[in-house]
């Protein structure tokens, strides 16, 4: 198999660099050898995850809308095998610790182990690339799944984390369960599976990334040998409905009465923050990223605050996701008083003003975040594939841009976000 584009970018200071091999049947591939660590992980990647259930099938000219979770359900039954083997106990016999997990943008297979690296690399890209659907394991993995949706509508932080994607979107994906419903998973259909295995399966719509301590010239001989033993149709682009989500949220508050023993709030915030893929799209997040650890974090007294003025028990916490174009900011509390906690979050996220000493503090947390995370396999594993995701490309120069964020900038960033798309979400108690 030639190589279509190889190439090598240092990552200046950190002492790696990555190595990127796109094969003839259009999967890239990403190393990164990590030296002295005996821990070895690989990634395999389909750009394809549960917001991705209408689209136009492969070899088809129509629009075609899927059951929704379908994603996650092709996800369980890749592990399917025509010889009735378990993957997971391949894996198990070479020493090797393997999972998978869908989200709403990808669908991940992923190994990590010390030795046995390319027996358990070749497992991992046989099988995902070995489909077996039949009308009698789908059926099987119907009630499997259902069982698994049943749970976690028990769960209460699963419950609280899907009614947030609910609430801010209206017309997106984002909005649905990763897992569907037991409804939407009983329409699905083998033919289905494969329609949508085909489409989003092929090389040229994945990419795997392998980090640890190997021979660079052995990592791509050995993957591409693998991928010449297959044929593969060829993969035009994709091409999805467009949801045309505007900024606004769905819903602006809700009320929920759930299993938990004392009363929660969440409030979210819907952030428009364009992913251009360029540097200034990454600059922008580190300075949101930022602006929320000097208004919210561990430095700041908060959370202390909170408590003292009885606005929440004791529990008070705050996360940032990607979401396609949008920057979701989610907070939630054991609150006393909603209202407070919604007034209190809401006058500080708006207040759009920070001390450069407090700017300066966390632009340093995040360039030694960014040095301690490229040491370890998993760790750095997962960074490359968030930039190669996020950015369609690895910045040879991030921990530069990082220390180049300046004061400035920063306050004239934080000046045009806007914070006046939110809901709430107030989760009560059951009454007995």
């Amino acid at each position: 198999m030639g190589v279509i584009k190889l190439e090598k970018i240092n990552i200046e200071r950190l002492n790696k660099t990555v190595v990127i091999d796109t094969l003839d049947n259009g999967l890239t591939v990403l190393f990164c050898k990590t030296k002295d660590y005996i821990s070895k992980v690989a990634y395999f990647t389909t750009k394809y995850g549960s917001k991705d259930f209408e689209f136009i099938p492969i070899s088809e000219n129509k629009m075609k809308k899927f059951p929704q979770g379908i994603a996650h359900f092709l996800e369980h039954k890749v592990f399917e095998q025509k010889t009735g083997e378990i993957i997971f106990e391949k894996f198990s016999k070479r020493q090797a610790d393997a999972n998978a997990f869908t989200s709403q943008e990808q669908t991940k297979y992923h190994f990590s182990c010390s030795q046995n690296f390319y027996d358990n690399l070749e497992i991992l890209l046989d099988f995902v690339q070995d489909p077996y659907f039949t009308d009698s394991n789908v059926e099987k993995e119907k009630g499997i799944i259902s069982q698994e949706l049943e749970m976690y509508k028990d769960n209460p932080n699963w419950v609280g984390y899907q009614k947030t994607y609910e609430c801010l979107f209206v017309n997106s994906g984002y909005k649905y369960d990763i897992g569907g419903s037991v409804e939407e998973i009983m329409k699905i259909t083998k033919e289905d599976l494969y329609k949508c295995y085909n489409t989003f399966y092929n090389p040229s719509n994945m990419y795997l990334v392998i980090t640890g301590d190997l021979d660079e010239k052995e990592v791509f001989e050995f993957v591409r040998k693998n991928q010449m033993k297959k044929k593969f149709g060829k993969q035009d682009k994709i091409i999805k409905k467009e949801d045309n989500e505007p900024k606004e949220v769905a819903i602006k508050k809700l009320v929920l009465n759930e299993n938990v023993v004392a009363q929660r709030s969440y409030l979210v915030y819907k952030i428009y923050l364009k992913n251009k893929m360029d540097e200034q799209t990454f600059i922008n997040k580190m300075y949101l990223d930022i602006y929320l650890g000097a208004s919210f974090g561990e430095l700041t007294t908060v959370r202390e605050d909170m408590i003292n003025n009885k606005i929440v028990k004791s529990m008070f916490s705050f996360g940032i996701e990607e979401a396609g174009d949008f920057i979701i900011i989610e907070f939630d509390g054991n609150t006393i008083n909603h209202n407070k906690f919604v007034n209190k979050i809401d006058k500080i996220i708006n207040n759009k003003k920070s001390k450069e000493e407090d700017f300066n503090i966390f632009r340093k947390y995040i360039i030694s975040n960014m040095i301690s995370r490229n040491e370890m396999p998993s760790a750095l594993n997962i960074r490359i594939s968030e930039l190669y995701y996020n950015y369609n490309k690895i910045f040879g120069n991030i921990i530069e841009l990082c220390e180049k964020l300046n004061y400035k900038d920063y306050l004239t960033f934080i000046k045009t976000l806007d914070f006046s798309n939110k809901s709430e979400i107030i989760m009560k108690p059951k009454k007995k």
